[in-house]
């Protein structure tokens, strides 16, 4: 299957992007009457063939549309404290898209090393990671948020809501996967590399969020950002 992403598809024709196009007739040399498929990004999933071979503008025909295809069947938002090297932080983005997750944030924490990022870059690898995985679904995406905003939108009971904090806790932290049910929508908080400090963490328990712990070793905040990925992963499936 060759995949293709398609923000705006609407009706039963549509017309690729250059760098699309140029990759398809170029690359992969495909041609009149050869089928590739688009998602939007939305769910959906498009069965097309080539009509039209401009190099800068390839057009298909949608022959059939699956919707809702191959749907995550878990809710998982990772708020994450942006890395000094981006590429790291990219790294974490393209292999969560792969693996599976909803939803991305990075924040802005009291001992962040980094405060501002890009989101046009972080999301064409997040394009690029879905696209490779064959999936539909493209994850939200926010950047630059603090530390309170994500406290503050997280005010109701109705998500897992948990902490990987390396510090000393007032209450029992437990490992992640003893915590987490499957098909029960999570939300998880992931400090930069200095931790949160105690503020932010004690802020957070009185929000209601859960302790938890990712092991005995020290990770780096990507590193632990992946780890709470596959665990969440491995525990619906």
């Amino acid at each position: 299957m060759l995949l293709f992403y398609a923000p705006d598809i609407m009706g039963n024709t549509y017309v690729l992007s250059e760098l699309e196009s140029k990759h398809v007739l170029k690359v992969l040399r495909k041609g009149i009457g050869d089928v590739i498929f688009l998602t939007d990004g939305k769910g959906n999933m498009f069965h097309t063939r080539i009509i039209g071979t401009d190099v800068k503008a390839c057009m298909v025909e949608v022959e059939h549309v699956e919707r809702d295809y191959c749907p995550l069947p878990y809710q998982l938002h990772i708020a994450v404290a942006p890395t000094k090297n981006t590429d790291r932080l990219e790294w974490f983005a393209e292999k969560a898209v792969e693996i599976g997750i909803s939803r991305i944030s990075t924040i802005v924490c009291d001992n962040s090393e980094r405060s501002m990022v890009k989101a046009d870059r972080l999301q064409r690898v997040m394009v690029s990671a879905m696209k490779q995985s064959l999936r539909a679904r493209l994850p939200q995406l926010d950047v630059n948020l603090s530390f309170t905003d994500i406290l503050q939108e997280y005010k109701e009971p109705s998500v897992l809501k948990l902490i990987a904090y390396c510090g000393v806790s007032p209450v029992e932290k437990l490992p992640i996967k003893q915590v987490v049910k499957a098909g029960q929508p999570v939300v998880v908080l992931i400090g930069p590399e200095g931790d949160f400090s105690q503020q932010e963490f004690h802020t957070a328990l009185r929000q209601g969020f859960i302790p938890v712990t990712l092991g005995d070793m020290r990770l780096r905040t990507e590193t632990a950002a992946m780890y709470v990925c596959a665990a969440v992963s491995v525990v619906n499936q």
